[in-house]
């Protein structure tokens, strides 16, 4: 390769991000819900912002030439696999290795023994398949940084969703990404932690077991927002002298009725009415005793 193709390859590389991951609008191009667009009009795209002729076998071979899988083309059609800051839908989930590795600033090292690891810029948590794979990201990343081992089997186990990329996997729950451990310190030092699981309820955890509460019933929209209504409603039932699991039911039908949509005030008896099948559903099965005694 000469350095006309290389350069050639960068510029179109450095194009497709910023086409597929973070502006397709600008270039008036349509992406469908899963990243995908029609090859022929990124081509025009392409063209457009180079400033010269770009055929598709061009972007075959700038792809081709990649250290790794950042983009797949398939019946005619292309797609970013990882680094969206748009919105996309990740598709079906799949069972990730047992460890994952992340990657963080050295000065954010405090935040994520804190908080665990987030999604700052992104749509997804980035985890590299080796400690050498998330060295080098650190090493793009910042003079200091940090690889944290994530306990993705476990986290699979729980019903966290990750998804292959084929080079990396991504995920979008920030529990998941907790260093290996870091659950059983917590639960080791309070006498419950509550884990909230979306469609999939709550867990609540104790240094004596674990008790699941189902989710009430709900016809999600928009899930924003539906966190800090279940900790409110926890809160407030609380307060108002409810037993644990009553609380973290409550919460549950709290947070259903939130994800209805933005802006959706419940009224307090559909809050009754669902909080109420939380508690039933929770007393089926094999779930254990209020206190987190297992069954």
């Amino acid at each position: 390769m000469d350095h006309e193709d290389f350069t050639l390859h960068e510029r179109l590389t450095r194009s497709l991000a910023y086409m597929l991951r973070h502006q397709p609008d600008e270039f008036d191009l349509e992406v469908d819900r899963y990243g995908w667009a029609e090859l022929g009009e990124v081509v025009r795209a392409l063209t457009e912002r180079v400033g010269s002729p770009v055929e598709e076998e061009d972007v075959h071979e700038a792809l081709a030439a990649a250290d790794r899988p950042r983009y797949e083309v398939k019946e005619g059609r292309i797609r970013a696999l990882y680094g969206h800051s748009i919105e996309v839908d990740p598709g079906d989930s799949d069972e990730p290795p047992d460890e994952l590795y992340a990657v963080v600033r050295g000065r954010d090292v405090p935040n994520v023994e804190r908080d665990g690891l987030k999604s700052v810029r992104r749509t997804f948590i980035h985890l590299s398949l080796t400690k050498e794979d998330a060295r080098d990201a650190g090493r793009r990343l910042a003079r200091r940084y940090a690889v944290v081992t994530v306990a993705a089997g476990d986290a699979w186990e729980d019903g966290i969703d990750f998804y292959d990329r084929t080079s990396i996997f991504l995920s979008e729950e920030e529990t998941a990404l907790w260093a290996a451990g870091a659950l059983d310190y917590l639960v080791a030092r309070c006498a419950r932690v509550v884990v909230t699981r979306g469609a999939d309820g709550a867990r609540v955890l104790t240094r004596s077991g674990e008790r699941v509460i189902a989710a009430a019933p709900a016809d999600p929209v928009d899930a924003t927002g539906a966190g800090d209504v279940f900790g409110a409603a926890f809160i407030l039932a609380m307060r108002a002298g409810e037993e644990f699991a009553g609380r973290v039911a409550a919460a549950c039908a709290a947070a259903a009725c939130e994800v209805r949509g933005p802006g959706v005030l419940p009224s307090l008896t559909e809050i009754d009415a669902r909080f109420h099948v939380g508690l039933t559903d929770v007393g089926a099965g094999d779930a254990p005793a209020d206190g987190g005694h297992p069954a």
